[in-house]
């Protein structure tokens, strides 16, 4: 199985995604401790991860979709693909829904969007399981 997406022969999704998932990740460090400190920073901090997040997103999913159509005749491969794809699609979903509901006020953390950044990171380890899977189970990435 090859990647049709890659730049220097290295797999170019799995280079991209590490930015939303970090800046996702980050934004439930910074609801944190928006929550236990108050100050408006940590909130600021959080509206901006999310969106430059989702901006990222943008081109590792496209990556990844590419990467999809490269899976070819596979269907356990195609199977985990697809999961990876729903959990990190929902993912992204959670992000804006955040971003949304933060866009009004940003320095300010409710408990509905600290619950929305939690989620996200359940949802991104869950899909990144799927993502791990394609590759060291179904080679997905790898040189044939």
């Amino acid at each position: 199985m090859k990647r049709v997406l890659r730049l220097a022969g290295h797999p170019l999704h799995p280079a991209l995604v590490h930015f939303p998932v970090a800046l996702w990740s980050m934004t439930l460090v910074w609801d944190i401790l928006w929550q236990t400190q108050g100050q408006a920073l940590w909130g600021q901090l959080g509206y901006w991860s999310l969106a430059a997040g989702l901006a990222l997103a943008l081109p590792a999913m496209a990556a990844g979709m590419i990467d999809l159509a490269a899976i070819g005749d596979n269907p356990a491969a195609e199977k985990a693909a697809m999961r990876h794809m729903a959990i990190m699609s929902i993912a992204a979903a959670v992000a804006l829904a955040n971003l949304l509901l933060r866009h009004g006020n940003p320095a300010q953390v409710t408990p509905l969007q600290l619950a929305l950044s939690s989620l996200c990171l359940v949802l991104l380890v869950a899909g990144a399981w799927y993502g791990g899977e394609l590759v060291y189970r179904h080679g997905a990435g790898c040189i044939e």
